[in-house]
C-alpha cells in the first residue's frame, strides 16, 4: 500500500452544505480480481480514474470530486501497482 496526500482534499457536505468528512489522503493498493470486475471504462483516462477509485476504496461520487492534479499525482504513486494503456502522466 501507498498512501498519497491530497494536494486538494476533498470535502463531502451533506443537503446544506455541511461538512461531513474531509478527505486529506488516501491509501492506494494493489487491485486485485474483485476490483477488475468494477472497472468498466475503455479509454486511458477514465479507466486510470477508475482504478484509483478502486484501489484507494472511493465510491465515483468522491472521484468526482478530486482535482485532476490529484488525479495525475495518485496515478504516479500508484505507477508500481498498475499502468494504464495509453495514458502516460505529465513529467513533473
Amino acid at each position: 500500500m501507498k498512501e498519497y496526500t491530497l494536494k486538494h482534499p476533498i470535502e463531502i457536505k451533506n443537503g446544506e452544505g455541511q461538512v461531513l468528512e474531509r478527505i486529506e489522503k488516501i491509501t492506494l493498493a494493489r487491485l486485485r480480481g474483485e476490483h477488475a470486475r468494477k472497472i468498466t471504462a475503455d479509454k486511458p483516462f477514465p479507466l486510470m480514474v477508475q482504478m484509483i477509485g478502486c484501489s484507494a476504496n472511493l465510491p465515483p461520487s468522491t472521484m468526482d470530486k478530486m482535482d485532476m492534479d490529484d488525479i495525475i499525482g495518485a496515478a504516479e504513486v500508484a505507477g508500481d501497482f498498475f499502468t494504464v494503456p495509453g495514458f502516460k502522466a505529465p513529467s513533473t
